[in-house]
């Protein structure tokens, strides 16, 4: 059985979801049928991907300072009351006064 043939403008809407992996099986077999063949929607679902994939590789390549982390602890202990040093699931209810 051959997947139905869709038009570029039923690719182009399916493009970002079809990059999230997102889509039915059908679906995705009958987008990645038409990118075989069409040049144009090839080239826009290359672009989308390298969309898709731009704030991950961005994030990756975030450094924070120096004892950041123990900062935000610090601060979280002394509004909240957080107890980092319990395990969550133990930790008891922060008293409110």
């Amino acid at each position: 059985m051959t997947p139905q043939t869709l038009s570029c403008d039923a690719v182009r809407g399916h493009l970002v979801a079809y990059v999230q992996g997102a889509l039915s099986l059908p679906a995705t077999q009958q987008v990645h049928a038409h990118l075989t063949r069409c040049v144009g929607c090839r080239a826009t679902a290359d672009g989308r991907r390298a969309a898709h994939r731009e704030p991950t590789r961005r994030a990756r390549s975030l450094t924070w300072p120096t004892g950041i982390g123990a900062m935000l602890g610090a601060t979280l202990w002394l509004l909240h009351g957080f107890d980092f040093t319990t395990p969550m699931a133990a930790a008891p209810p922060a008293q409110r006064g």
